[in-house]
């Protein structure tokens, strides 16, 4: 009897331990398919001290996010720094002009050029300013000869910036073109762009030229006319070229220079034409657009960032369906997108920026109702 209890015992015993294997083998298999679903994570940093949308972050050169104007109830003049060291948000010096759907730049010297943008009480701005961080304040960067908002600005090799397009009350949109140099605090006239355009992209290809995609006309029945156009300067010579058109219209859009010097475009639209999933590669070699596997989802307004791995996240926006809270994650060498986590809340024009340790700060946007939102939010690779 008791070699049979024994024998009984054992066999449950080793039932046991194979249901409880099982069940192990399907937890991590759960766990698998988890971790291949949401690369990532998300999580709070605190708040914005003031709530905004169409702002600016920058990387400074200590490791600290300078996050400049944008708009609340009316147009920003308030600045804040977040130190990721210590997570915490502190409040530096204000702008000399409240501003929104304005440019920021850091040059080569460390300070911050913001340009142009939109102002309650001049409308359109033509003023520039500079932000020296030892100092914490702003000292004055010339005039623009064209007031704008809604325009690119770029970085060229030389360490001068390119101001491109825009929109002011002079017209549906502008195909004028400005170079700032640092070294002498003012701006000259460059070659105009061969179509005008506002919210369009503008990137610093591995050669020193810029690649301008896309963006949008207005006309004076209310209607749009999002472009297909691309075109590309190039500094040395103060040239504009006509570039390989994309396959269609797209404004509102994102564009990421690639590890391998390729430009990719990410979805865009706006409410009345619509949303896009679609995403392209333009080779600057061969003058030619690819279409590469599209968003899992329509979206435009978003962010997107070169992460240190070389895939691009894509994060926050608008579609049919609202503001968004999937993030996404594109890897060229797979041509494939997974999933990012989830944005608490979701939200459009947001800012963006790559910290030192690879980590990506969203910070601000506005919901669907046009309500301005204060949260901040890491997304650790």
């Amino acid at each position: 009897m008791a070699g049979a209890c024994s024998a009984a015992a054992i066999r449950r015993s080793r039932a046991a331990g194979r249901a409880a294997a099982v069940l192990l083998a399907g937890l991590l298999a759960l766990a698998g398919a988890s971790a291949a679903l949401a690369v990532g994570h998300w999580h709070s940093t605190g708040r914005l001290h003031t709530a905004r949308f169409s702002h600016t972050a920058t990387l400074l050169p200590d490791g600290q996010v300078l996050v400049t104007g944008g708009f609340k109830s009316t147009m920003l003049a308030g600045t804040e720094l977040f130190n990721p060291h210590t997570g915490r948000w502190s409040v530096a010096a204000p702008l000399v002009s409240p501003r929104f759907v304005q440019t920021a730049t850091l040059l080569r010297d460390g300070s911050v050029l913001v340009t142009a943008g939109a102002n309650l009480t001049a409308a359109y701005l033509s003023s520039a300013e500079r932000y020296l961080p030892l100092l914490n304040t702003w000292v004055p960067a010339g005039e623009l000869s064209v007031p704008r908002d809604f325009h690119t600005a770029t970085l060229l090799p030389d360490g001068r910036v390119l101001v491109a397009g825009g929109y002011n009350f002079h017209g549906p949109a502008l195909s004028s073109a400005e170079v700032y140099n640092p070294a002498t605090n003012a701006w000259t006239r460059a070659a105009s762009m061969r179509t005008a355009r506002r919210n369009h992209t503008a990137t610093l290809l591995p050669d020193g030229r810029v690649l301008v995609v896309g963006g949008e006309q207005d006309f004076s029945d209310g209607s749009q006319r999002l472009l297909r156009s691309a075109e590309i300067y190039d500094p040395v010579s103060n040239r504009w070229s006509s570039a390989r058109a994309l396959p269609h219209g797209v404004t509102n859009q994102t564009a990421t220079l690639l590890p391998n010097g390729r430009v990719l475009v990410v979805g865009g639209g706006d409410r009345t034409p619509g949303f896009t999933p679609r995403a392209e590669v333009y080779d600057p070699r061969r003058n030619r657009w690819t279409r590469v596997a599209p968003l899992p989802a329509p979206r435009a307004f978003h962010v997107a960032v070169l992460l240190r791995s070389g895939q691009v996240l894509v994060a926050g926006g608008l579609n049919d369906h609202g503001t968004l809270r999937a993030g996404e994650l594109y890897d060229p060498r797979r041509n494939r997108w997974r999933t990012a986590g989830q944005l608490l809340p979701g939200a459009l024009q947001e800012a963006a920026a790559l910290l030192p340790d690879g980590r990506v700060l969203v910070t601000g946007g506005r919901t669907y109702q046009d309500v301005p939102v204060a949260n901040a939010s890491l997304y650790a690779p």
